[in-house]
């Protein structure tokens, strides 16, 4: 799929509808096993803690390939915001007929609650969404729909696999550093490097100093 646009958001673990005179089958589901928790071992804390660190902040999707689109034109936008264990996604795909003109899309929304484990797993479990579904309506994602991924987050690239073929690939949108609020608009701790410190800001810059708390007004 070109990424003509600027694009960003993930899962499309969901019914959507393609353009009627390309429409291809739909994909047969992809039975995945239960998720085993499992306790990670002190390199693979090290590992997970650095990830969903790195995985702060707003990125935009700038390649899109799900196999289940190959053979129709399209093109797509798509933004991600990750603060604290929440991700925000959405993402528009402009389906195109054969005079290049855009006759139908595919649209997706949501808040996802994340948590990132061992070998790179990404689980994210929806907490409210909705999308087009097959008749072109809006429809509503159930409550703690899950959806899993394999993540690779390093510097301002992050990119998401998916058994089924897909594989997302987001760039971070430089807009300061990363995010000190949650989706929520909830302030987040300063992040902590391995030894406790304040992380260092964006390209290396210096970590933000606390400032010590003001004393109420006498």
């Amino acid at each position: 799929m070109p990424s003509s646009s600027i694009a960003l958001l993930p899962t499309l673990c969901f019914v959507l509808l393609l353009a009627r005179p390309q429409k291809p089958p739909p994909p047969p589901p992809i039975q995945e096993p239960p998720e085993i928790r499992v306790t990670p071992s002190p390199g693979a804390k090290k590992e997970i803690s650095r990830t969903t660190k790195t995985m702060q902040g707003f990125w935009v999707l700038k390649e899109f390939d799900w196999p289940h689109l190959h053979g129709v034109d399209s093109e797509f936008r798509g933004y991600c915001l990750v603060g604290g264990n929440h991700i925000s996604f959405e993402v528009h795909i402009g389906l195109k007929g054969p005079d290049q003109k855009l006759n139908d899309v595919m649209f997706d929304s949501g808040i996802w609650r994340f948590e990132v484990g061992q070998a790179n797993r990404l689980v994210m479990n929806s907490r409210i969404g909705s999308f087009l579904d097959k008749d072109n309506r809006v429809a509503f994602r159930p409550e703690d729909t899950q959806c899993r991924y394999e993540v690779l987050a390093v510097g301002d690239q992050m990119v998401w696999r998916k058994a089924d073929g897909q594989r997302l690939v987001f760039e971070r949108l430089l807009d300061g550093g990363p995010a000190r609020e949650d989706v929520f608009g909830r302030k987040l701790p300063e992040p902590k490097d391995d030894e406790g410190e304040p992380a260092p800001g964006p390209k290396g810059e210096p970590a933000p100093k606390s400032e010590p708390p003001k004393e109420p007004p006498h």
